[in-house]
């Protein structure tokens, strides 16, 4: 029996699949990302995935077995290797979460698929069924895409684009701590003794780091349409931000209201 091999056709869907996955695991995530490393990130994945289909065509029916699980731990690697081009982490941590969302979307993604397959190639005969498999996978990504879609709406998921959310690292002591940011223009907070911004931090994290008993709090008054009084500020070493921002010896006032639901841990202004 004769095998044809459409690399082509192999490598287009599993492109267009990739840059699916890897984007609703950005919007998932709440993540900032070029649409340049997506892009590479995709096209790895999709050259890796067409080797790995070719090689396979070659093996013998008795080394099949062996061959899965080779491809397994090779799938393993290509989700990682994805992951790093498109969302490179400097934690390790905040890579496992990544690669946990892509699992769950990839299995969410597969399963539409197999549905959409199955359900409309039995409506058409089994020729025809075969010819127009390719067809059902683009309509079957295409139902998850929307779907996925409006459960990220529902959910309120444009906050990163809306609100420019984005992740970064405090440095304190030493120490790195990961965090989420959100800037916000409304934040006009000021310190009157020095003049200069003041951030707003969740109390949680700064008792996390230690500082409010190691260092005295700068009370900053505030006013607001919920009231006004005094905030207690200290005063941080140092924050990197993932769009390439750097920030040093800077006050940050202490709240207990923002990052109810740990989504967002820092209050930014303009420097």
């Amino acid at each position: 029996m004769e095998i044809r091999f459409y690399a082509d056709m192999f490598f287009i869907l599993n492109l267009i699949m990739n840059l699916f996955l890897m984007s609703m695991t950005v919007a998932i995530r709440r993540k900032q990302a070029r649409k340049g490393r997506i892009g590479a990130a995709a096209v790895a994945g999709a050259l890796v995935s067409t080797g790995l289909a070719w090689l396979e065509l070659g093996q013998k029916d008795q080394a099949l077995g062996f061959w899965r699980i080779c491809l397994l731990a090779a799938g393993f690697l290509e989700m990682n290797l994805m992951l790093w081009l498109g969302l490179p982490e400097r934690f390790l941590k905040e890579h496992l979460r990544n690669a946990i969302t892509f699992w769950k979307v990839t299995v969410l993604t597969a399963g539409m698929l197999f549905l959409c397959r199955e359900q409309l190639g039995a409506l058409l005969p089994q020729e025809r069924g075969t010819k127009y498999g390719s067809w059902f996978v683009l309509a079957g990504a295409g139902g998850v895409t929307l779907a996925m879609y409006l459960q990220k709406r529902l959910l309120g998921l444009w906050e990163q684009e809306q609100n420019h959310i984005m992740d970064g690292t405090l440095i304190q002591e030493g120490r790195e701590y990961s965090l989420r940011a959100l800037y916000d223009t409304g934040n006009r907070l000021i310190s009157p003794y020095t003049q200069e911004p003041v951030m707003v931090i969740s109390r949680e994290l700064l008792e996390q780091l230690g500082v409010t008993q190691k260092q005295n709090p700068v009370l900053i008054p505030y006013h607001s349409i919920g009231g006004s009084g005094l905030l207690e500020a200290y005063r941080l070493e140092e924050l990197l931000l993932q769009n390439g921002e750097h920030r040093q010896n800077f006050l940050a006032a202490a709240s207990d209201k923002i990052s109810v639901d740990r989504t967002v841990q820092l209050i930014l202004n303009k420097p």
